[in-house]
């Protein structure tokens, strides 16, 4: 009987080499069935019946836990959906959010740029109308000297032309009344 033991417990193990391999395991398993099955070991009739209703009661209970598990997936499913509805809604809203913003932003950019825009362009034409009136200025004012020049040169050659400039040429004159003012 030892003999026979240790035979089935080496077969046990060879078969258990296949556990990684559904189908291979299947086919040693029934290989053992057949080599040592129930009629060699001397089981009786009544222990089957035993071992047949265990079968059926553990059965039974997997099947039980199978649909509550399936339940429990079901409300959890209906869970999930639920809350990413709302997440979803919450985001789409959020998104509209963030692009009104966005518009918003860009108009007040949009703005800013324009009055510094507009400053800018006040400025640089006031700076060059004001750089151009003081290159007129200094050149009349060279026009003026080289036309003094020639008058006190003139005056001296008693040139009728060129003579000398009047009194009101040594006093300061007020200044003219622009059509601004």
């Amino acid at each position: 009987m030892e003999a026979l033991v240790r035979r089935i417990r080496h077969d046990i193990r060879e078969a258990s080499q296949h556990i990684q391999e559904p189908k291979t395991l299947k086919a040693s398993v029934a290989a053992l069935f057949s080599r040592y099955g129930t009629d060699r070991l001397g089981v009786s009739g009544g222990l089957e019946a035993d071992i047949q209703q265990e079968y059926e009661r553990q059965r039974e209970y997997l099947e039980k836990s199978v649909d509550s598990l399936k339940r429990r997936l079901t409300k959890d499913m209906e869970l999930y959906r639920s809350e990413n509805m709302r997440i979803m809604q919450e985001n789409v809203s959020l998104i509209k959010e963030i692009n009104e913003l966005r518009r918003e932003n860009k108009m007040m950019k949009q703005r800013t740029c324009d009055g510094i825009r507009l400053q800018g362009t006040r400025g640089d034409t006031t700076a060059r109308e004001t750089g151009i009136q003081k290159e007129e200025i200094r050149r009349l004012r060279e026009r003026i000297a080289e036309l003094e020049r020639r008058c006190t040169v003139g005056s001296m050659d008693g040139d009728p032309l060129t003579q000398a400039r009047p009194e009101s040429a040594t006093r300061t004159l007020p200044p003219l009344a622009t059509a601004s003012q």
